[in-house]
């Protein structure tokens, strides 16, 4: 019988199921609906896994409307096995108004509950029951203030923790309760925030080192923000963080430790301002073990309120998150959610993997089912069972006296719910550390609470699985006529292997035979293998029974009918332990029908092993069994240790050996022994000879010392290239790699390879100094960073004795013989030169070797060298010169000169050169000897002219020819023939001059100049 499921039916068709087809019953998947026998209102709390993959149900029953008495309304508990079969229903009544909302299995098979209850004010509740619900302890947890309690937790010392809040001048704060094994109370605290927000926590959880991981919500109502709170197993503070999400309200509504360490919190947001906008959305995180986020998912879960007026009350209300576990390192989440904006609010059960994908969504209930609205603690309805699979609880607006509980396996697969994909979208939340202040408070009263019976009936939805059972294989008698039946009542579909559709089948033939059944999206199917009675009898071919052994014979399908062996033995089966001839007789309402088996003793069998011919050592040898068929064989060492187990065994011979070949036919075991002893391959004594300086002279020459003569050699360099086919000996070799292949008369083969030396040549670096003017024999030669050869290394320099260093100085230009030798002998010499001390060349020269007084000249100079501006020039004669420290002065000299020049270059070098400049003293000045002072513009004054030498005209004088005076001036003014006033008369006159040269000098010059009218 197969099972396959997959769909959503409506509860009335369901009904009907269950009344026309007994079959469709509850299996390890299910999903139910539990109504209580009288008719009292319930209300769903929380879900637990008991043993053996059963449930806890937890719910409030509700008569406050009915008997006016507020504290009317109490704890139920439902157990259901791991079918969903209801086993016991209790309610449990400690005479207060009670709101519980957690139960829990214990380790001893019994269960907590837990909530808030009504004392003198508000308290907090926890009641332990054994396996069949009878109370152990009762608690009441909390002092004269007010205690609500909206999770409650198993520790693993025994003891129970207890989370809410506590009303505080009218703040409520974050409340946790430590409880011993027996309800005695270990410590209590209240966790407090100095700006006085308000805090309430939903869900905790303890981790493998005993500390507590909490979660719930921090802040004003409508502007909460979610809570995660971590304390140590004394309930001492942690850390404390808030996480944001765009400013709307959100709350931690469950909270779950990975195997990692890691955390996934579950939150509640609104998605809107306005918090009566009914948007609403659930977000699930990954939080580091110190609670910063690694990655957040929202999932809108509503878009707007859902209203409907249910017996006279108008409600109005959105979807909520309802539960969170962790399956290994996979995130399972539960949500009520109207995700088609249908306005109608059905259960959503959501795997993820830890990086927040999804693996599969499913959800339950029909179409326009409205879930009935959870309070602020946003319930725990969902849980892990015992045998791996998922529960969920969760109830109808219009079902107030009825819950549902849906169990599905992990894979989803065996329940017919339909699948769904919700869209995730990656967020980030803002998260602020937050530090609380602890204080202790104590307060526990014992309480006594009554247990009664109370009876609900339990009704499977036809959504749990079809199942389908066209009975155990059959035998169709001769024209007979079989009639197969899946009719499972109205509402179902049928398709057979054949394509027809109708209910039943009616068979003619033998074969296998399927049908699918479906209602709606679900289906199942089964499969009927149908036989003729010819072929019910198959004993298989002819046995061996091995000495002291035992053979069961059957056929292999089993048909109802009578079997007769005969040896007078009944029934499908024999057992024998004696060769023989063995009939089975098969009848039945068909006819009847025999099949016969031989079974023998076992035949002697030989065998035999080849491939154990001697072989060279280090080769590879292949042994084979040969025997007949059906035998089965074992290689062993001689030690007894498995080698192979198949025909052939192969290996490498590197030394003698023996080896056991063990061969059976499954009844006797024979054994044979193989002993190989390896030939002995060639070895050699080689003697080398190393070549020498740059030369092919090396040898290696082989005396071969084992193996079978005689003996072929094969040479080979080291780039494999063939160097001679035969001989023991080889010559004329360079240094380098080489190799040699002997093989001996057996065909033994060994290889062998030897290195000759590679002599580097000798190389290195040259560096060399030529003498210069400042030092004619300071010039060097050195040879540094030698390689190549061997050392020491031993240098010369013309033939001069060797010496160990490779520098050479204090050489003069000219040409050198050196010379480099190694330890080996091995040398190179080469010739170099070194340049000689160029002579400094310098001559001075100009245009106008001979100056007149007052005139000047531009020196010039010429070098044999290049002059490249980094000299010094030095005049040492200065007189007349322009400059004293540059290559091209002006010389103005007063008398002949010879100017003296020092030029020194760039390394120090030093040249002079002179040059003689001739000077002319004599003055130089035109005295005119005739005038005319007519003032026609020509010659019309009597005017010196004087030349360069001429520093200045001291004073003219003008005397008539009786030698009076008739004119005088200091300077050359010129005369312009007037005396006193009046013209001086034409004719001869006589001048007197007076003049200074440049180089100070002071001259009188006279004549006769001519007055002209």
């Amino acid at each position: 019988m197969n099972l396959i499921s997959r769909s959503i039916h409506s509860l009335s068709i369901l009904i009907f199921c269950l009344a026309a087809c007994p079959s469709f019953l509850f299996g390890q998947a299910f999903e139910a609906l539990y109504t209580h026998a009288e008719n009292d209102s319930v209300v769903i709390a929380d879900i637990a896994a008991a043993e053996n993959g059963g449930l806890w149900v937890l719910a409030t029953v509700d008569r406050t409307a009915t008997t006016n008495d507020i504290n009317a309304s109490d704890g139920l508990v439902l157990r259901l096995n791991a079918q969903g079969e209801l086993l016991w229903s209790k309610e449990y009544d400690a005479g207060t108004f009670q709101s519980l909302n957690g139960i829990q299995g214990t380790p001893d098979g019994g269960f907590i509950i837990g909530g808030t209850t009504t004392t003198e004010y508000f308290d907090g509740y926890l009641a332990k029951a054994d396996a069949n619900g009878e109370i152990e302890w009762a608690r009441f947890v909390g002092d004269e203030e007010l205690q609500r309690i909206y999770d409650i937790n198993t520790t693993s010392d025994g003891g129970y923790l207890l989370v809410g809040h506590y009303l505080n001048f009218f703040r409520t704060n974050l409340f946790v309760a430590k409880l011993g094994p027996n309800g005695e109370e270990l410590w209590s605290k209240v966790y407090t925030l100095p700006n006085d927000e308000e805090q309430t926590a939903y869900s905790v959880q303890q981790l493998p080192d005993g500390s507590f991981l909490i979660c719930g919500s921090n802040g004003e109502l409508f502007n909460e923000d979610a809570l995660v709170v971590k304390l140590s197993d004394t309930g001492s503070l942690l850390w404390a963080n808030t996480y944001d999400y765009q400013g709307f309200a959100n709350s931690g509504a469950a909270i779950a430790p990975l195997p990692s360490g890691e955390i996934i919190l579950l939150q509640a947001t609104q998605l809107s301002d306005d918090p009566l906008s009914g948007a609403t959305g659930l977000i699930v995180s990954r939080l580091d073990e110190g609670g910063d986020e690694r990655w957040s998912r929202l999932l809108p879960i509503d878009e707007a309120l859902t209203t409907i007026t249910f017996n006279g009350l108008n409600y109005a209300f959105s979807a909520s998150p309802g539960g969170l576990q962790v399956d290994g390192a996979d995130i399972v989440l539960y949500t009520r959610a109207d995700t088609d904006n249908s306005d109608d609010l059905r259960p959503n059960l959501l795997k993820l993997n830890q990086d927040g994908d999804l693996i599969w969504g499913r959800e339950f209930s029909e179409p326009g089912f409205l879930h009935f609205p959870t309070g602020g603690d946003f319930g725990d309805n969902l849980t892990l069972t015992t045998d791996n699979h998922y529960a969920i609880l969760y109830q109808g607006v219009e079902e107030r006296q009825s819950l549902r509980v849906a169990k599905i396996d992990a894979a989803a697969q065996n329940l017919c719910v339909s699948p769904v994909t919700p869209a995730f979208t990656d967020i980030s939340l803002a998260v602020a550390p937050r530090a609380f202040n602890e204080t202790d408070e104590a307060g526990q009263t014992a309480v006594t609470t009554n247990v009664r019976n109370r009876t609900f009936t339990a009704s499977p939805i036809a959504n749990a699985s079809i199942e389908i059972d066209l009975g155990p294989d059959t035998i169709l008698c001769a024209n007979a006529t079989l009639t197969l039946d899946s009719d499972l009542g109205p509402g179902f579909t049928y398709l057979w292997q054949d394509g027809s559709t109708a209910p039943t089948l009616a068979v003619t033939e033998e074969g296998a035979y399927s049908v699918t059944v479906a209602q709606d999206e679900c289906s199942a199917t089964d499969t009927i293998l149908v036989a003729t009675l010819s072929s019910v009898l198959a004993l298989g071919p002819d046995a061996t029974l091995c000495d002291g052994e035992s053979l069961t014979l059957a056929p292999a399908i089993t048909y109802n009918g009578d079997y007769n062996w005969n040896t007078g033995a009944t029934g499908s089966n024999l057992t024998v332990d004696q060769p023989g001839t063995y009939i089975l007789v098969f009848t039945n309402a068909c006819g009847t029908v025999a099949d016969t088996v031989d079974v023998n003793a076992p035949a002697p069998f030989a065998f035999s092993i080849s491939g154990a011919e001697p072989a060279c050592a280090n080769t590879a040898v292949t042994l084979s069994a040969a025997g007949g068929p059906g035998l089965t064989y074992e290689w062993q060492d001689e030690n007894g240790n498995n080698l192979s187990d198949s025909a052939a065994y192969s290996f490498t011979l590197d030394a003698a050996a023996t080896l056991l070949l063990l061969a059976t036919d499954g009844c006797t075991i024979a054994t044979e022994v193989a002993n190989l002893s390896p030939l002995p391959t060639p070895a050699v004594e080689a003697t080398l000879q190393e070549p020498g300086c740059g030369t092919s002279d090396g040898n290696i020459s082989l005396e071969v010392e084992q193996g079978q003569p005689p003996f072929s050699f094969e040479w080979e360099d080291g780039s494999g290239n063939l160097l001679a086919q035969e001989g023991g000996s080889i010559g004329n070799l360079s240094g380098g790699s080489y190799f040699v292949t002997i093989t001996d008369a057996a065909g033994c083969t060994a290889g062998f390879s030897w290195e000759l030396p590679i002599l580097a040549p000798l190389s290195f670096e040259l560096e060399i100094s030529n003498p210069d003017c400042l030092a004619p024999d300071g010039g060097s030669i050195a040879l540094n960073n030698v390689t190549g050869g061997a050392s020491p290394y031993r240098f010369s320099l013309d033939g001069a004795p060797v010496q160990e260093q490779g520098l050479f100085v204090n050489l003069s230009g000219g040409a050198y013989n050196v010379l480099l030798a190694d330890a080996n002998g091995c040398d190179t010499a080469f010739t170099l030169a070194l340049a000689e001390p160029q002579p400094f060349g310098l001559s001075i020269t100009t245009g106008t070797p001979a100056l007149s007084l007052g005139d000047s000249a531009l020196l010039n100079i010429q070098s044999n060298r290049l002059l490249d501006g980094d000299e010094t020039f030095e005049w040492s004669t200065t007189d007349g010169l322009s400059c004293t420290d540059c290559p091209t002065p002006f010389a103005a000299p007063l008398r002949t000169t010879e100017y003296l020049l020092t030029l020194t270059d760039s390394d120090g070098c030093q040249a002079t050169a002179s040059l003689r400049i001739e000077v002319d003293s004599n003055s130089k000045i035109y005295i005119p000897n005739a005038f005319s002072p007519n003032e026609d513009g020509r010659n019309d004054r009597f005017l010196l002219y004087p030349g360069k030498g001429v520093q200045s005209v001291d004073r003219v004088q003008i005397f008539n020819r009786w030698g009076g005076l008739v004119y005088e001036a200091a300077g050359n003014a010129g005369w312009d023939g007037n005396t006193n006033g009046s013209q001086a008369g034409p004719g001869l006159y006589v001048y007197q001059v007076v003049i200074t040269l440049v180089d100070g000098r002071q001259e009188t010059l006279s004549g006769e100049v001519a007055l002209v009218r």
